[in-house]
This record gives C-alpha cells, structure tokens and sequence, in this order.
C-alpha cells in the first residue's frame, strides 16, 4: 500500500505595502496577543503583525476595523466562532459601541469613532476561553457590515472574505503567517485540489476495512492578480492523511482509493480527514471523513461509502 505522503513546502506571500494599491483586504483584521499574561488594548500588536495560531486554551484577540487602513469613522461587523468558545473579557481599544454587544459578537455590533481613527487600529480586544480546535473569522459579505471612511463619510461594505485565526489544529486552511496574507484570504485563487466526492460518511464492521474512490484534480494557483505576473502554475494536489485509520492507495492518472481500517477500533463514530496543504497562492483542501464502527456481524458485505456535502459534516470540525 502506497499511501500519498507529500511534505508540501509553504511559501505565503506577504506584500504589506501592497494593501491599499492593488490587493483589497476590506474586512476587520484579526490577530491575537503573544500570550505573555494580562495585556490591555495598549499591548496591541501592529496590525499585520499579530499571530493567527494558537493552542487551545485562553487566547487575547484584537481586531482591527479595515485592513486597507485609511481614517474610518465607524464599522460594523460580527465574529463567527466554535459554540463553546467564551468570552471572559471585553475591552473596547477606541470608540464606542453604538449597536449589539461586544459581548455577543456572533449577532454583530456597530462601533464609532470620534474622532476618526485610522482602520489598522486596534478597536477592540477580546480575551476567550477556547478550549476547543476552531477557527474564529470575521463575518463578511452582510451588506449590513462595513465602514464609513472619513472625512468623506461614505459608506464601504466588507469584502465576501473575512480576516480569521485558528486555535488547534483546524482542517481545511493551513494557518496564515500573517493576517494580511492576501494568498490564503483572496477569492481569485483556486484551491490546492478538488476533491470527489467532497466529503465521505462511511460505517464500517469492526475489524474489517472500508474503502472508497475518490478522484483529485489539481488547482491553477493564484490566476488573477497582477502580483502572480507569469502565473497560473500547478498546485500539487496529493492528499495527506491526518488520522491514523485513513490512508490511500494510488491507482493512477487522479485516482486514488481510500482505505478506512477499523481493525483497531471499538464500536463508535469518529471523525477524521486528509488535507492538501497550500503553498504560494494555492488554499488549502480539507477532506473530512465520518466514520461509523458497528460491531461486526457475521455475513456483512463491505461497507457502502456515501459522499457527503460539506455543509453536512461542518459542525464536526468547529
């Protein structure tokens, strides 16, 4: 058996004097503290410079109005985050709230600034309780959500993408070095590979081993954007195993066949997955498996893969 085992070397472009000319970052930034004890707003990392992982465990986030930076007078925004993250504490870095709470961000909230304060500011700082592997992103795309630039006063709704930060390890987005990095938040890449199916539920009997196939094909890296001058090149698409009962056999030409082995296995389900890792201006592929082990039972014929959609599976990896 010839599992794909691919060490993909990760280059992540980070061009700071790039974000307000050609590359648009217009959502709120995210980066968290340095983890070195009680802080307060003035302990801020500069915008683009704060880390973006963590271990689960008490993290200090600060969030940043606009990464395109420029004076702003408001903005409005939510945070989406695993259900049993918790907030300990809220410090408001400059401004008011005028709308929502800060303490219930998923419903989002209005902050103004007077004066104005420049959008790569810290406005709020927020010490949670995350206890739990997740990935917490500034909602965007509401229309309702954006900022009103001053002194012009016109009003700039947040881009489709959202600024974010991981704590364990969340599959499916290889960490940013950096909050800035246009290559892992930018629509116009296409991903590492393309997966199908998109996802799989499998049951298996304990003691035997299922199987799958499943078909990869390889993305075009970074194909819009006046940074990428003589690309699109090819994303390396293979998958590599996160769990220990997931593994692949190539078969050729995009082919592979997943083999999901129970045989260590007690009665219960499990969630695993396989990941190609981005590099350069490739995102990463998350492929999420749920496992079923059943006792096993004599006469069982192999278990029967069912392709499932992403959006059925999500809830696992939160």
């Amino acid at each position: 058996m010839n599992a794909l085992r691919h060490a993909i070397a990760i280059l992540i472009l980070v061009l700071p004097e790039t974000v307000t000319a050609q590359i648009s970052i217009d959502w709120p930034l995210i980066g968290l503290g340095d983890g070195q004890g009680v802080t307060d707003c003035s302990d801020a990392p500069a915008a683009c410079q704060g880390e973006v992982c963590s271990e689960p465990g008490t993290i200090e986030v600060f969030i940043y109005p606009s990464g395109n930076g420029g004076q702003v007078s408001s903005c409005a925004f939510a945070l989406d985050y695993p259900n049993d993250w918790s907030i300990v504490t809220a410090e408001v870095c400059a401004g008011i709230v005028t709308e929502g709470s800060v303490y219930l961000p998923r419903d989002g909230f209005r902050m103004q600034f007077a004066p104005c304060i420049n959008g790569l500011n810290p406005a709020l700082r927020l010490v949670f309780i995350a206890l739990s592997a997740g990935r917490m992103t500034s909602v965007a795309g509401n229309t309702t959500f954006g900022y009103t630039s001053c002194p012009n006063g016109i009003f700039h709704s947040y881009g489709v993408r959202g600024g974010y930060i991981d704590v364990g390890n969340v599959c499916g987005g290889y960490p940013l070095r950096n909050p800035c990095d246009f290559c892992s938040l930018t629509g116009s890449h296409a991903p590492m590979a393309v997966v199908a199916p998109s996802a799989l539920e499998i049951t298996v009997g304990q003691g035997q081993v299922g199987t799958a196939n499943i078909h990869v094909t390889t993305g075009l890296q970074c194909q819009q954007l006046p940074e990428c001058t003589n690309l699109p090149t090819l994303c390396n698409g293979e998958l590599q195993s996160n769990t220990s009962w997931l593994q692949f056999v190539t078969l050729g030409q995009g082919n592979f066949e997943a083999r999901i082995d129970a045989s260590s296995l007690i009665p219960g389900t499990y969630d695993g997955s396989a990941e190609a890792e981005g590099y350069g201006c490739c995102n990463s592929v998350c492929w999420p498996v749920l496992l079923t082990v059943v006792p096993s039972t004599t006469g069982i014929g192999e278990p029967e893969p069912v392709p499932v959609s992403w959006g059925r599976l999500k809830s696992h990896y939160r």
